[in-house]
């Protein structure tokens, strides 16, 4: 309510109050959803292409597009991956070995993901990650 005996400057700081309040929530939510819309999209395929050449795997805040899998490396993979707090359509790493860290905190994997009989001969990380659908770590050494 509006002081009647407040000076025009009070007045006018009163009328406003409210909307420039709210005007500031909009503008603040408005960046906030910007923000999280503005994550990389990266095939799957890119990925596992790195991986497969040996290169450094290193993604933060990206959404990977079609299945993360990594069953035709048969074996090894030799360098660290890091791919934290991005989205994972799925993903399947059964019976792959990990020499170096792989790191996937803060990551939500939308459908399934399974590590099944994968061997992890460093770190391991899935710290804050979400799993959305059927996680498999069966086997896991």
């Amino acid at each position: 309510m509006i002081n009647p005996w407040a000076s025009p400057n009070e007045r006018m700081v009163q009328t406003y109050r409210l909307p420039i309040i709210g005007l500031l929530i909009i503008i603040i939510l408005a960046s906030s959803a910007s923000a999280q819309s503005n994550s990389t999209n990266i095939r799957a395929a890119d990925v596992v292409a790195k991986i497969k050449s040996g290169e450094p795997v290193n993604y933060q805040n990206v959404s990977i597009e079609g299945p993360l899998d990594l069953r035709d490396l048969k074996g090894t993979v030799n360098q660290a991956v890091s791919i934290t707090n991005s989205q994972i359509d799925s993903a399947n790493f059964d019976g792959i070995t990990f020499e170096e860290p792989l790191d996937m905190s803060g990551s939500v994997f939308q459908k399934s993901a399974s590590f099944a009989k994968a061997k992890f001969l460093s770190d391991a990380r899935f710290a804050g990650s979400a799993f959305r659908g059927p996680a498999d770590f069966r086997d896991v050494d």
